[in-house]
């Protein structure tokens, strides 16, 4: 089983859209798929149609110790495709979560007991105490990132504290809503991310409408536009992905 972790301090740099669209597209690649979103804003349970109100339990119920990850999975209605949902009750989770010894191994004493063959983590775009947990359990870190300058200055200050503690974690950035025609800009943060390049996945997401529309229809990218810029991007995305893991 692979965990992998969705990261970025920012919002809106395609981190959920990624977190969903890369989920889908390896159950595409006959993968059986767990999806778990640690963000209070929950939007990539939103993004399958589901209103965590409606549920009696969710990923906080879990961090509290009151009840089983089994127990709180759920069919996402896409192929292969399981999701542990969020809640806005995960900030809570979080706070109650502080004083315990070793609060950041929380998630390492639940998911290894889980049998799939993937894991993708959708994280809020903060480094606080759920996305450290998510950091820790996880084999490999995919750090969304547009070329904006305040989205890339964050870069660092998430990969510099996984190398110093985590060494042999695998971290991949990932470049999203990109748009060709921009060229000065684009020359610009391929400077600002040269340190970097080793790591940076060949594949970009280009900017795409249809990613945008298919979280309105509640529906992966695959299912919603199966021909469009963007399921085009996820699935190269994800045979990058998998040969990356390899």
């Amino acid at each position: 089983m692979k965990i992998t972790c969705i990261v970025n301090r920012k919002g809106g740099v395609a981190k959920t859209t990624t977190a969903v669209n890369l989920a889908a597209g390896l159950t595409q690649k006959k993968k059986r798929v767990l999806l778990i979103d640690l963000d209070p804003q929950y939007n990539a349970t939103s993004a399958f149609g589901i209103d965590p109100e409606d549920l009696q339990y969710s990923m906080q119920s879990t961090l509290q110790s009151l009840i089983d990850i089994e127990s709180v999975i759920i069919p996402t209605g896409f192929n292969d495709l399981m999701i542990a949902p969020g809640s806005k009750l995960l900030k809570g989770a979080e706070e109650e979560l502080q004083p315990e010894f070793e609060a950041h191994l929380k998630l390492s004493t639940i998911l290894p007991e889980l049998d799939y063959d993937h894991i993708i983590i959708d994280c809020s775009p903060s480094l606080g105490l759920l996305t450290t947990n998510a950091i820790y359990v996880s084999d490999s870190v995919i750090i969304p990132t547009t070329l904006c300058s305040f989205s890339l200055e964050g870069i660092a200050n998430i990969i510099e504290p996984i190398v110093k503690e985590q060494p042999e974690k695998k971290i991949g950035v990932l470049i999203t809503k990109y748009k060709k025609a921009t060229s000065r800009t684009n020359e610009w943060a391929m400077e600002v991310l040269e340190p970097y390049e080793s790591i940076v996945f060949k594949k970009k997401i280009r900017n795409n409408e249809a990613l945008n529309q298919s979280f309105i229809e509640d529906e992966p990218i695959f299912s919603f536009s199966k021909n469009s810029y963007g399921a085009k991007d996820y699935k190269a995305l994800t045979k990058e992905f998998l040969q990356w893991l390899n």
